[in-house]
């Protein structure tokens, strides 16, 4: 069908510019070129729109059907031919999926020299967090070491740091969507935006978001799948429901950038997203922190700023400082806890139907009980031991061997009493280690 009107305010046949659109083959820069010198096979490849012009009118191409024709004007036996190809354009339900069904509750850590690298700040306490022997938020080493003060200011272990460094959860996200399978060769990506503020002109976010929920109340973390890495903050929503795709609200979130294939041709895309001590809603028993991570909106650092500016809102172009958008309420803090839900949502542009559709994914916070088993119930002097600490609250990354110290354990016999890394005493025993 003849177009007899434009359909696209930028539409050329001769060439196109950024952000136009080409009516035909030619403008786009289609050719055919020959596969390899004297093989007589000519291959064009082209990207097919997700909507074209007919008769004036916009249409999307889910659901239509493409065909070739070639006109031979000189077959084998002289005469002028015609063939043709076809096949149907067709599109793919989404979906998406978290790596786990069950997350463990992230935890911080101590900064013992100031500010710099942790979300609690000893300096700022006159000393009492290191001189306590628990702190909400912070798992210690075993009591052996630790029943004195996290940061003992006596002994022989003055200044050392007794406790795990910050316990940070890294999610995965898979999108499985093969209509972001474009490229004719390579790995591809899912680079759209679809949530925006204000207008189509400001398509920022990508079609992947990421809230975590708590009863009626939910936290907006970052949308994945964007044009780019795009700092923001995290957003107080108030709510359990996600602002409208053309809210405001999506200016001041942060992205995590294209999500990548996970191999070629494959259809199924990824987004990694940390999560820390502080990322969930608002609670009175959760842990007052000094410090937040601002690397969510570009700064590599902790910084004393709850919020940009560390005001009640900032501006709509401050995206320096702070990792909220908006202050806990008074007497309150943010923070993960134990039974907190994670929900994952795909904004998926087109399914199978050519329409819009919204798909989900969750799981929970949960803190879960942990067990050392020994291989045996009687050794003899000089045998192997092998100890086996299960606890899933330490598989922070389902995708990374985790690694934990020895100082979590603690050796009890009648010859000796301490914990088995290197910062007991071993002056009573010492253990040749072989860690698998």
């Amino acid at each position: 069908m003849p177009n007899k009107a434009a359909c696209f305010a930028t539409e050329s046949n001769t060439g196109t510019v950024p952000g136009g659109f080409a009516t035909s083959l030619s403008a786009s820069g289609f050719s055919l070129v020959e596969t390899a010198a004297g093989s007589g096979i000519f291959t064009g490849t082209f990207e097919v729109p997700d909507h074209v012009c007919q008769a004036g009118t916009s249409v999307i191409t889910n659901g239509l059907n493409i065909k070739v024709n070639y006109v031979d004007f000189r077959d084998e036996s002289g005469k002028s031919v015609e063939v043709s190809d076809n096949a149907g354009i067709r599109g793919n339900t989404g979906s998406v999926k978290l790596d786990k069904a069950v997350y463990p509750v992230p935890f911080g850590a101590l900064n013992v020299a100031g500010l710099g690298g942790a979300n609690f700040d000893t300096s700022s306490d006159s000393g009492n967090i290191a001189k306590d022997a628990s702190l909400n938020g912070i798992f210690p080493l075993h009591r052996d070491l630790s029943g004195s003060g996290l940061i003992p200011s006596t002994g022989g272990l003055v200044g050392q740091q007794l406790t795990l460094p910050a316990g940070t959860v890294l999610v995965h996200a898979r999108v499985n969507d093969p209509d972001y399978t474009l490229a004719a060769s390579g790995t591809n990506f899912i680079a759209s935006g679809v949530w925006y503020a204000n207008s189509h002109t400001n398509v920022n976010n990508g079609p992947v978001a990421f809230q975590i929920t708590r009863q009626g109340q939910s936290v907006l973390l970052a949308t994945a799948g964007g044009p780019a890495i795009r700092g923001g903050h995290i957003i107080n929503l108030n709510s359990t429901q996600l602002p409208a795709q053309n809210s405001t609200v999506w200016a001041h979130v942060s992205d995590l950038g294209p999500m990548t294939e996970i191999s070629p041709g494959a259809g199924i895309f990824q987004a990694d997203l940390p999560i820390e001590l502080t990322d969930g809603p608002a609670g009175t028993d959760c842990p007052a922190v000094t410090n937040w991570d601002q690397s969510i909106n570009g700064t590599a650092k902790f910084t004393t700023a709850q919020t940009p500016n560390n005001n009640a809102g900032g501006t709509a172009s401050s995206h320096q400082g702070g990792r909220f958008w908006t202050p806990a309420p008074s007497g309150s803090n943010y923070c993960v806890r134990q039974g907190d839900v994670l929900t994952v949502t795909y904004f998926d542009t087109s399914d199978a139907s050519g329409q819009t559709q919204t798909v989900t994914d969750s799981a929970t916070f949960d803190l879960r009980n942990g067990v050392l088993q020994s291989d045996k119930s009687v050794y003899i002097i000089g045998s192997d031991m092998i100890l086996t600490l299960v606890e899933p609250d330490f598989n922070l990354d389902s995708q990374t061997a985790e690694t934990v110290p020895l100082d979590l354990i603690e050796w009890d016999s009648h010859a000796y009493k301490g914990t088995m890394g290197p910062l007991a005493d071993k002056a009573a025993a010492r253990f040749d280690l072989c860690i698998l």
